[in-house]
C-alpha cells in the first residue's frame, strides 16, 4: 500500500555549526539486483569526513547539489553493499555536514533544496526546488510554505526554503531578498550587465560555493575571464557563454531569491600586469 505522507512538526534548528561525525549522508540511489533477481533502490552513502578533505569546488558541488533522500538500505561508498546492515532515511550532505556546508544558519536556502509537494495517484511523491517556488507569486506559495507535511525524509517548503517563505512565516524577515545593490566591482574588473541563466545549462560553468562576497568570487575565478553572482552569494566563473542566454533585468547581486540571473563581471586587460588576475 502507499505510504500516506504525515504532519510533522519543522526541524529544530541546530544550535552551533557542526558536522555528524557519525552519520552518513546520501550521494545517489543505486538500484541492485539481488540473488532472486529483485532490484532493491540502495542509498549511496558518504561520511562529513570524506566531505571535509575534498577541494573547496568539489564541496561546494556536493552540498548544493547532492539533495535527495533516500528511505531504505544503503551502505557506505567503497564498500560491498552485500555487507551492509545500513538502513534508514538518509538525506543530503547539507543536513549532516552543517560545518564543511556552511549550512548552519536557521535561513540557510539552496535553491537546489527539494521539499514534498504531493503523492500522486500511483503513490509516487512529488517534489519541487526552492527554484521553483521562489518563481511562484505569492499567492500560489501560500499554500506550499503553510504546509507542514514531510513524507519519507522530505520536509515541507518552509523548512528548506525559509527565506523564500519568510514572506508568509516572518522568520527570515532578517534577511534582505531584494532590493540589495549591485557591490562594486574589485580592482582590475568591470561590471558588464545582468544575464540570464539556466539550472540545466549554466552559463558560467564553474561553481565556485556559496555565501562569497564580491571579493572572494574575484579571487576564486582569478584564472578566468569572467565572474558572476547569483542568489545566496552563489560564486560562478567561465571563460565564455555569460551571455548565451541572453541579457535579464533586475540583478540584486547580494538578493537571496532573485531568480536564475547572474550578475556578471569581466577582467580588465592590464598591460603593466604579467599575472592572469584581476589585479
Amino acid at each position: 500500500a502507499p505510504v500516506e505522507p504525515t504532519s510533522a512538526p519543522v526541524e529544530t534548528p541546530t544550535p552551533f555549526c557542526s558536522d555528524d561525525a557519525l552519520g552518513y549522508f546520501l550521494m545517489k540511489v543505486r538500484k541492485i539486483r539481488t540473488d532472486d533477481n529483485t532490484r532493491i533502490p540502495y542509498g549511496v552513502l558518504q561520511t562529513c569526513a570524506w566531505l571535509e578533505q575534498l577541494p573547496e569546488g568539489e564541496k561546494a558541488d556536493i552540498c548544493e547539489s547532492k539533495v535527495s533522500y533516500h528511505q531504505g538500505k544503503a551502505y557506505e561508498s567503497g564498500t560491498a553493499w552485500r555487507d551492509t546492515d545500513l538502513e534508514g532515511t538518509f538525506g543530503p550532505a547539507q543536513k549532516l555536514c552543517k560545518d564543511t556546508c556552511n549550512s548552519c544558519d536557521s535561513c540557510y536556502e539552496n535553491s537546489s533544496s527539494k521539499w514534498f509537494w504531493k503523492v500522486k495517484s500511483n503513490g509516487n511523491a512529488v517534489q519541487k526546488d526552492c527554484d521553483w517556488l521562489a518563481d511562484r507569486r505569492d499567492t500560489l506559495k501560500d499554500g506550499h510554505c503553510a504546509s507542514t507535511v514531510t513524507f519519507e525524509g522530505y520536509q515541507p517548503a518552509s523548512v528548506e526554503c525559509p527565506v523564500t517563505c519568510s514572506y508568509l512565516t516572518g522568520d527570515c524577515d532578517h534577511i534582505e531578498i531584494t532590493g540589495a545593490p549591485t557591490p562594486a566591482p574589485p580592482a582590475g574588473t568591470e561590471y558588464i550587465g545582468c544575464f540570464k541563466d539556466k539550472k540545466n545549462d549554466r552559463a558560467l560553468d564553474k561553481f565556485m560555493g556559496k555565501k562569497k562576497s564580491i571579493d572572494e568570487c574575484a579571487t576564486l575565478c582569478s584564472d578566468y575571464n569572467y565572474f558572476g553572482l547569483q542568489k545566496n552569494y552563489q560564486c560562478r566563473c567561465g571563460n565564455e557563454g555569460h551571455d548565451k542566454h541572453g541579457p535579464a533585468e533586475g540583478c540584486e547581486c547580494y538578493g537571496r531569491n532573485i531568480g536564475n540571473r547572474n550578475c556578471v563581471f569581466m577582467k580588465q586587460e592590464d598591460s603593466t600586469s604579467s599575472s592572469n588576475k584581476f589585479w
